[in-house]
């Protein structure tokens, strides 16, 4: 009887937001506006304050000479140095004419206020008046801001011009860097994808979008047989986190059937990768709480096991001397301190058991029976295990970007001493061998220092 055929899921269209390409040419648009922006806001409020700040000190400076030469003689109109500053002065007997000629002047207190209106031939006019008001005389200095008006108006579409060029200037940026730099990922999948062979079981490809992610995703589909994978004598397991909870989990074979979303949750390391969503949830890479799976590995272990645990943080390492090289020490001892510890405390617990079960094995034969000593007897059974450690050392040039940056070279360079390490572990194997041989549990780093 034939397999009812499934209908493939359809892929999600496109969405421009969603791709990476896209968000490093958005990232860039939104950094060169928003800095253009605030250099352009900061420009002018700074220029519209110094120019406000001398303006007033100018008339306030005048308007108190203006009432000088007016007390100094009452009977002529004092003059005023200054084209752009036209004065009044309003004697007692005229204080309700100018509430009819000026009522907006008879209102205003002392001070310096700002004013604007209409000309009878409809140009508008702008302009400052200082106020004094005494009880011998109203003194008025008006300061023509028409001109700096205009000039401020120019001023802001330049300043507005200036910033929509360098917007575009920054979308031209960015879309030269993501060009530069997603256009590697874009081709090294292509030529993955196109040297891989042909799976019959269904595409994954489809649960993401058609951004670079999808690109790999449809790597993944290409180049692995799921049904062998799933169904084969291998177990896999990866580990992820749930980003809403932060729970733990490792994806196992052997309890649930993996596809492409597992195997990219396990390395969707934030914030260069989106999460992958799985039933619903959306998962990051499983580094972020732990980096080995070395407890998972032991928590399921059913017969003896010689364990090799790769580490691409070296827990030794110089002093830095750089700010660079503080970055990347920092991640060193992040990351290969978790590393370490899960380590250490498993073959500590190993060889607790290991003690505690020769001391059951000491027991009188009256003893075994006890329900006591068989529940310790069960909870002390466990196979050996030897791990042997491989510890990638750091070249020189490389920084704190190591945990992201997987360039054509530094993956060459890590290939390289991966197989050199493997080489120099073999040549000690003799000493792994006898602790194999002897059924005891021992964690090894034989690589030099």
């Amino acid at each position: 009887m034939s397999a009812p055929e499934t209908t493939p899921r359809r892929r999600r269209k496109p969405a421009y937001r969603r791709r990476l390409r896209s968000r490093i040419i958005l990232s860039f648009v939104l950094l060169g506006f928003g800095l253009t922006s605030l250099f352009a806001f900061a420009t002018q409020w700074t220029r519209s304050r110094v120019e406000n700040a001398l303006v007033e000190d100018v008339m306030n400076t005048n308007i108190d000479e203006y009432a000088r030469r007016y007390y100094v003689d009452p009977s002529r109109n004092p003059d005023l140095p200054f084209q752009q500053i036209r004065a009044r002065v309003v004697g007692p007997d005229k204080f309700e004419s100018l509430k009819i000629e000026q009522p907006d002047w008879y209102r205003l207190s002392d001070g310096i206020h700002r004013l604007s209106g209409n000309n009878p031939d409809g140009t508008p006019f702008v302009y400052k008046l200082a106020v004094r008001k005494t009880t011998d005389a109203w003194f008025f200095l008006a300061y023509d801001l028409t001109r700096a008006s205009r000039g401020d108006e120019q001023f802001s579409r330049a300043i507005f011009g200036s910033v929509a060029l360098f917007s575009f200037f920054s979308l031209l940026v960015g879309w030269w860097a993501a060009s530069r730099v997603m256009s590697p990922v874009t081709e090294l999948a292509q030529r993955l994808r196109g040297s891989g062979r042909s799976a019959e079981p269904e595409a994954l490809a489809s649960y993401f979008a058609e951004d670079e992610v999808g690109e790999l995703a449809k790597t993944l589909d290409d180049l692995v047989d799921w049904d062998l994978l799933n169904d084969g004598p291998v177990c896999c397991a990866v580990g992820a986190v749930e980003i809403e909870s932060g729970n733990f989990h490792y994806f196992d074979n052997r309890k649930e059937r993996l596809d492409a979303r597992h195997i990219m949750a396990s390395g969707a390391l934030p914030p260069g990768l989106p999460p992958v969503e799985i039933d619903g949830k959306l998962w990051w890479d499983g580094g972020l709480v732990s980096n080995t799976p070395l407890s998972h590995v032991l928590d399921t272990q059913d017969a003896e096991l010689l364990v090799f645990q790769v580490d691409l943080f070296s827990a030794s390492a110089a002093r830095p001397k750089t700010i660079m090289d503080v970055i990347a020490r920092e991640k060193e001892i992040r990351f290969s301190s978790r590393t370490r510890q899960i380590s250490d405390q498993l073959v500590k617990l190993r060889t607790e058991r290991e003690a505690i079960r020769r001391v059951l094995d000491k027991l009188p034969s009256a003893l075994h029976n006890d329900p006591d000593v068989v529940r310790l007897t069960d909870m002390a059974r466990e196979f050996p295990v030897n791990i042997v450690q491989l510890i990638y050392r750091a070249n020189a040039w490389e920084g704190g970007s190591r945990d992201y940056e997987f360039s054509a070279r530094t993956m060459a360079e890590h290939w390289a001493a991966g197989e050199a390490a493997v080489a120099e572990t073999i040549s000690h194997s003799e000493l792994v061998a006898q602790n194999i041989l002897d059924g005891k549990t021992a964690a090894f780093d034989l690589m030099p220092r």
